[in-house]
């Protein structure tokens, strides 16, 4: 089991970020990364009926320990399944 992360930044499959707090969410790092995935896909369903344009936008994500980190990051985590 590998040891989670404490940030998940939403962002599309090249791995563009989007801007404000609405694509950042505060992860439990006690979590596994398989558990932290799962809060994501959670935390991305939130929008699906109140602002679906950021539902669209929001099909990949970044596990990072600090948000100076993610400019550094290139792999990126589908939320969709394919």
């Amino acid at each position: 089991m590998k040891k989670g992360r404490k940030f998940g930044v939403f962002c599309n499959e090249s791995g563009s970020t989007f801007c404000g707090s609405d694509g950042v969410f505060r992860l439990d790092a006690r979590n596994t990364s398989e558990q932290q995935m799962q809060d994501m896909k959670e935390r991305r369903g939130v929008f699906k009926k109140n602002f679906p344009h950021k539902f669209n936008q929001f099909t990949h994500c970044m596990l990072v320990d600090s948000l100076y980190d993610i400019s550094k990051i290139t792999l990126v985590y589908p939320l969709t399944s394919p």
